[in-house]
């Protein structure tokens, strides 16, 4: 027993990989596969659960993070609301501009023949010049206003899609994790029923050993039996028969020793067998507790996910009734 304990321990020290920052460039699945490869099955739970807790932590701060852009889009969109009324005033400045500037220019054609080179005339023209920069000025800055517009429904469906596509691949993932588990607890099931199977065929042969050796056991009774009646007849045939009596007492007794030693060894293994499919049971537990905690986190990041569209639903609203009243 101690020999096998030993080639246990040394086949887990060999198995034994130390926990180190190679562990982070693997998903989920990666490292469940890779620690499977390597024989490091009890720290697949930890390990699995950490990198679970690491996503979920990071999920949440892209979320934070969203929200913290709400405040941005809200200052836009303020910004957004006072250009409304200064385009308003421009557009009818511009109308005014374009009239006064027909006019000057009808003064201007008629006054051309005579003060062409004139002081009023360049002071008309500068005048006009001005003018005409300043509905430039209104038009580019209601510009960069639609392209602020543009920009932040471009980030908002950017947004979306990509929370889209990492919860799709957060339930694949549980999917694998599922799997996982239930495939462990298949192998653990058919361990121990081959263990069970092995434990079976070896008392069934101690059975049939113990029966052969009450037969011969009998035998040499009977045969005792009859040289006891034939005493006379059968002295140096006794000699010969106690002779094979002890030879065969002596084999009872090793077989029995080594009968005992078996049954010890086996009482043993089924206590150690019972052990490891006790902490088996505990790490199934263990598993199925990290899993109900997964699907907790996961309800509540659905419900994040739909205030989330609630307020980009809004948001989308909001943008589209600014790009009417900034059309009109």
């Amino acid at each position: 027993m101690q020999q096998d304990q030993s080639i246990q321990e040394q086949h887990q020290n060999k198995c034994i990989i130390k926990e180190s920052a190679e562990f982070q460039q693997f998903n989920p699945l990666g490292l469940s596969l890779f620690l499977e490869a390597n024989c490091q099955q009890e720290v697949i739970s930890k390990q699995l659960f950490a990198q679970i807790l690491k996503m979920i932590e990071d999920k949440f701060l892209e979320l934070e993070q969203r929200l913290d852009n709400r405040e941005e889009i809200k200052n836009i969109n303020t910004q957004l609301s006072q250009f409304k009324p200064q385009e308003q005033y421009f557009t009818q400045k511009e109308n005014n501009d374009t009239q006064s500037e027909q006019i000057k220019q009808r003064k201007f054609s008629q006054q051309s023949d005579i003060d062409i080179y004139s002081p009023q005339a360049v002071q008309q023209q500068d005048t006009q010049q001005i003018k005409s920069q300043k509905p430039l000025r209104s038009r580019s800055q209601a510009g960069r206003a639609n392209t602020e517009l543009t920009k932040t429904d471009c980030k908002t469906k950017s947004n979306e899609e990509g929370i889209m596509q990492k919860i799709e691949q957060f339930d694949k993932k549980l999917k694998l994790l599922i799997e996982q588990v239930n495939k462990m607890s298949q192998k653990e099931s058919q361990f121990s029923k081959k263990i069970e199977q092995q434990i079976n065929v070896q008392l069934k042969d101690n059975q049939d050993r113990l029966i052969q050796n009450e037969k011969l056991f009998k035998q040499v009774h009977s045969t005792n039996q009859e040289i006891t009646e034939n005493q006379r007849g059968f002295l140096s045939h006794l000699q010969q028969v106690r002779q094979e009596i002890n030879y065969f007492s002596q084999e009872l007794t090793r077989i029995s020793d080594e009968n005992k030693i078996t049954l010890m060894q086996l009482e043993q293994n089924y206590i150690e067998l019972q052990q490891q499919f006790g902490e088996s049971k505990n790490e199934l537990k263990l598993q199925k507790s990290f899993l109900e905690s997964i699907d907790n986190d996961f309800l509540m990041i659905l419900k994040k996910f739909k205030d989330l569209q609630n307020d980009i639903a809004k948001k989308k609203f909001n943008s589209s009734q600014l790009q009417q009243k900034l059309l009109q």
